[in-house]
């Protein structure tokens, strides 16, 4: 069958529906053109974008999105006094008057987020606790109250001490109010966390800052930097400063200043270079990364001097404990982030009195404990790619997951596992989220190194220990061998960022270790003698550490 030509009409039709097509589309193309030619001359003559926000966590290999976007059991309460209002980010004290002195503005609200900082991973996204964008209130400007004539030595006068170098404008008043302190050691290198810590934690904070030659100028700088970007931080931590006699203050360098200029020769620090010249700006949006703009001063020297140095923890502990004024202590490490509310739930524990507040289920320190006690705090370690826990079921479904789990559990399992986590973990929360002993520590090992809760009068950190290795456990020996007993508190915790995997030890870790392994043989006999116990065998004359 032969099919009909198509007639002139019809192909002068198609021809023209054609050219038509073809008109729209280069129209469409010169419109999109002409668009991106405005985009670009626009941006050419904008001044220079503010640096975002800290965005959240990385979304690759992203966890169960209920996971992360809908935690179980938040259900709110009205927090108890002193907690942080988290609907306004302040203080809300009895009778709703505002904290702050001077009639000043409160500063603009904290956020709830849950998490801010990867202390470890500099390049890693998270998002940030809000820093106060408001000026801080004339009161709260940085003073130093410090002399380096007036300092006072260790025992060996290794190092140079100063109490309460720059005090919380609500330290003394918080110490008051709150039966327990949190006390916390860091060098500069880590002290960026300190803004999450403060968030968290809404009680009187004892914070003991190491700084050794150059470092010194640099902490005083961001030490001004989180106080005047924090509220937080300005309000609650009372800094204390501590450096090497071997490496007294010296000036540091400035931005743009080669190897060699004034600030790289060492000579002495006095207070005229304690001033903002020379200093990279420092973004209150981002901790992390504004600290690492002050490393970057640092003269090499005293990098390479750092890499071998034994850190003194045990010094900077006894500083910061010290330095509490209230009559029970949570001895910290810098990185280790409080639970919600944990300071007023640890209060409300501490001077409750059996049968108060929530009958039998409330008895708090006084119903729990006969005798010595240390009360520990379970400590995990988080996914980066989570929100914080808002409560003890939001932690254990993350467990369950894989997304948590007790801190050091990869690297060194002694470390926290006389814990007995699985027991904490099967004990449900209770209703009314008291704070209560959920368990005794029963099979204490010398290795055992918890995070606690005690008075102030528990056995100091031997300061023979220093850098690696013996330094936070030998104090919990002597503590159980002087009779204390270790019970294990519920829902309360705390957590720290990053999941550990057991990494090759490099070789001054083992020298550290080494020289602190010999310390103990004599420690180990003095604990004994003065206590008149080996509840441990230690002595035994084949007995390897």
């Amino acid at each position: 069958m032969i099919r009909p030509t198509p007639g002139p009409t019809l192909v002068g039709s198609m021809v023209q529906m054609g050219c038509r097509l073809w008109n729209l589309s280069m129209i469409s193309v010169l419109i999109l053109t002409f668009s991106n030619i405005l985009l670009t001359i626009r941006l050419l003559h904008t001044s220079d974008c503010p640096r975002p926000s800290i965005p959240g966590p990385s979304l690759s290999k992203q966890p169960d999105a209920q996971e992360i976007d809908r935690p179980e059991g938040s259900a709110t309460r009205p927090p108890p006094r002193g907690v942080v209002d988290h609907s306004f980010g302040q203080q809300r004290p009895q009778g709703g008057a505002s904290e702050t002195s001077s009639g000043s503005a409160d500063p603009p609200p904290l956020p709830t987020g849950p998490r801010m900082l990867d202390p470890h991973n500099a390049t890693s996204s998270t998002t940030p606790v809000r820093p106060t964008t408001a000026a801080p209130p004339p009161h709260a400007s940085t003073h130093f109250r410090l002399d380096l004539n007036l300092g006072r030595w260790d025992s060996r006068r290794l190092y140079k001490l100063f109490d309460f170098a720059v005090v919380g404008e609500q330290f003394a008043n918080l110490s008051l109010r709150f039966s327990v302190c949190l006390a916390t050691q860091s060098s500069l290198e880590r002290l960026h966390t300190l803004a999450q810590v403060a968030h968290q934690w809404s009680g009187p904070i004892s914070a003991a800052v190491f700084a050794a030659a150059d470092e010194f100028p640099l902490v005083r700088a961001y030490i001004r930097f989180l106080r005047r970007c924090y509220g937080p931080v300005r309000d609650r931590v009372s800094f204390h400063l501590a450096y090497p006699g071997e490496r007294p203050p010296a000036k540091r360098r400035k931005v743009g200043e080669a190897a060699g200029g004034a600030g790289d020769d060492g000579s002495p620090w006095d207070e005229g270079d304690d001033d903002e010249r020379g200093l990279p700006r420092l973004d209150c949006r981002n901790p992390e990364a504004s600290l690492e703009e002050l490393l970057r001063l640092r003269r090499p020297e005293t990098v390479r001097w750092r890499t071998r140095f034994a850190y003194p923890q045990n010094h900077m502990r006894n500083l910061a404990r010290k330095a509490c004024q209230s009559q029970y202590v949570f001895l910290t490490d810098v990185d280790v982030i409080p639970s919600t509310e944990l300071a007023e739930r640890l209060d409300d524990f501490l001077v409750a009195r059996p049968g108060s507040g929530g009958g039998s289920g409330h008895q708090g320190a006084a119903g729990a404990c006969r005798g010595l006690c240390a009360f520990v705090i379970p400590t995990y370690e988080l996914d980066e790619r989570v929100r914080f826990p808002q409560n003890k079921t939001d932690l254990v479904r993350l467990a369950n997951k894989g997304l948590a789990r007790p801190f050091h559990q990869k690297v060194f399992i002694f470390n926290q596992f006389a814990t007995n986590f699985s027991r904490w973990q099967s004990e449900p929360e209770s209703p009314g989220g008291f704070v209560h002993v959920s368990h005794n520590v029963t099979n204490f090992e010398f290795l055992y190194e918890p995070f606690y809760v005690a008075a102030d009068s528990v056995p100091p950190h031997d300061e023979r220990f220093m850098g690696y290795g013996y330094t936070r456990n030998t104090q919990a020996y002597e503590m159980f061998v002087a009779g204390y007993q270790f019970q294990v508190l519920s829902p309360i915790f705390t957590c720290h960022w990053g999941l550990q995997n057991k990494r090759g030890r490099p070789p001054w870790r083992e020298r550290q270790n080494s020289q602190n392994r010999k310390h103990f043989e004599t420690f180990k006999r003095e604990v004994s003698a003065r206590y008149n116990r080996d509840p441990l065998h230690m002595l035994g004359p084949a007995k390897k550490q």
